[in-house]
């Protein structure tokens, strides 16, 4: 894989990091000042905004990461009508979804789902329909580019205004209910929205752009806009469908387990246990496998312009070697402490026993971030989108037909939740050995990682067994046994070889 591609995912690799450990201060923040009910209501009101989102963006951000990086490979091709055509459309249809959105929000939230005090957050989260389409066309730019720097600034800085905007608002708003509590969280999103904005503009200003090519042979609007349309069709149908089932989680969800003998506060609470605490803990080592993949898609596209399949094949192996390095130690770190992890994060431990049962199905997770991304940057979007409508289908098909039996409801949320993350993956699998062939070593790929990560859990056992069961919920206690755990699984690939195996993929 080229050092540029290496140097772009390190970029991305921390910022991503820095950006997810200040969300994660965020997040055990405002978990702790609104409480299960209060992330309920907030995880709710998401899906709704989401999908408004979605449909705003049609998928034109990932299509003009790889429609620039396949022109500025080609420099007789010009970038010019390629941001003109993606702002005017994120922006029109934003301005449409947002009045449409603030019009059908009452009716939505007292109709489809269960608590009608997530009203208050989703008409607080309205901007964020025109802010955040806008930011995704310039990161689409710059990563088409693959110049990483902007895409990494502007990640940080949001994340720093939204936990300052947090700490404020939420005290702020709180007193006057739960509800409101929600709405100061959304008002310090879009804050965090704007300011990464801003950044990206700074950066587009002051950045040398590629030499444009003369007037005469510049290309023609119309087909560049068919070109973008004809990539982001498909990326938006996965995220529209992505969008379709978190609306019905949203709707399904509480309403069976309300069936199953839950309350409406106790059936909100298990929801934003799990859609705003437990499953971004699981989604937390995207951070690495998603800086590789934001890098490896235009990679990929380049690769095959420029080079043929061959060169797709190489780049993909080298990926996939290192996404298992950081799969299979990421789920056993969840699996080994995970009931510690919930405690200390967030102070409730409901969130560490749903991260259990949720990380077997972890390293399929992260592994298909890397497959999504060959699959895309290959021009194959329509694939991800299907493998992904399928495994949607097999949860909410478990979800609707198993939830509702009296105490047992929780447990199959999430079973049908793993379930859904391992069919996606494996027909993602499947479609990218069927496209690219790789040849994989799967001793130092696959074994090494996992004899290594059976090492680390017991590593981290003992950790905390040394220190005692009265230390075992002290944050300095779980931070010694994740540091121990980590220390002897570097120790272990390291030695074993496993680093100068990525490098030879």
């Amino acid at each position: 894989m080229g050092s540029k591609v290496v140097r772009g995912a390190a970029i991305l690799l921390v910022a991503g990091v820095a950006a997810r450990v200040l969300g994660f201060f965020y997040r055990a923040y405002l978990a702790r000042a609104i409480g299960a009910q209060g992330m309920g209501l907030v995880a709710m009101a998401y899906p709704l905004w989401g999908m408004a989102l979605n449909l705003a963006s049609m998928g034109i951000p990932v299509a003009v990461a790889k429609v620039v990086a396949e022109r500025a490979a080609l420099p007789e091709r010009s970038l010019e009508n390629v941001l003109r055509f993606a702002f005017a459309f994120v922006l029109a249809a934003g301005t449409l979804l947002a009045v449409a959105l603030v019009f059908s929000a009452p009716f939505l939230t007292h109709r489809l789902l269960s608590d009608p005090r997530s009203l208050y957050p989703l008409l607080a989260a309205v901007p964020l329909v025109l802010v955040i389409p806008a930011s995704l066309v310039l990161r689409g730019y710059f990563q088409g580019l693959q110049e990483m720097h902007p895409l990494a600034v502007a990640t940080v800085l949001e994340q720093v205004v939204r936990i300052a905007g947090v700490v404020y608002l939420v005290r702020y708003f709180l007193p006057y209910g739960l509800a409101w509590g929600a709405v100061g969280a959304m008002v310090a999103v879009a804050l965090g929205e704007v300011s990464g904005l801003v950044v990206l503009l700074v950066f587009y200003r002051l950045t040398p752009r590629p030499l444009r090519p003369p007037r005469e042979r510049r290309d023609a609007f119309g087909p560049t806009a068919r070109e973008v349309l004809s990539l982001g069709t498909p990326v938006t149908g996965t995220r529209i469908v992505g969008s379709f089932t978190e609306i019905a989680d949203a709707t399904i969800i509480p309403r069976r387990l309300e069936v199953a003998g839950f309350t409406r506060d106790a059936a909100t609470a298990f929801y934003g246990n799990l859609s705003a605490m437990a499953m971004p803990l699981v989604y937390f080592p995207t951070v690495l496998t998603g800086a590789l993949a934001s890098a490896l898609m235009p990679a990929i596209s380049e690769a095959e312009a420029a080079h043929g399949m061959e060169a797709v094949r190489r780049r993909t192996q080298q990926a996939l070697h290192l996404t298992f390095l950081v799969a299979f130690p990421a789920a056993t770190l969840y699996v080994a402490l995970g009931h510690e992890l919930g405690q200390v994060i967030y102070g409730q431990r409901q969130v560490g026993a749903m991260l259990v049962p949720l990380s077997l199905a972890a390293p399929c997770l992260y592994l298909d971030n890397t497959l999504a991304a060959v699959l895309r940057g290959l021009g194959r979007p329509a694939l991800p989108m299907r493998n992904g409508l399928v495994g949607s289908f097999v949860r909410l098909a478990l979800i609707f037909a198993l939830t509702g039996v009296v105490g047992s409801g929780a447990s199959l949320v999430l079973f049908a939740f793993a379930l859904d993350i391992a069919v996606t993956c494996a027909l993602d699998t499947l479609s990218v050995w069927r496209l690219v062939r790789p040849r994989l070593a799967w001793g130092p790929s696959v074994g090494l990682p996992l004899a290594a990560s059976a090492l680390m859990a017991l590593a981290c056992r003992v950790g905390l067994g040394v220190l005692g069961s009265a230390a075992r919920a002290a944050p300095p206690a779980v931070a010694t046994a994740v540091a121990a755990g980590v220390a002897v699984y570097a120790a272990v690939v390291y030695l074993a070889g496993g680093l100068r195996a990525a490098a030879a993929s």
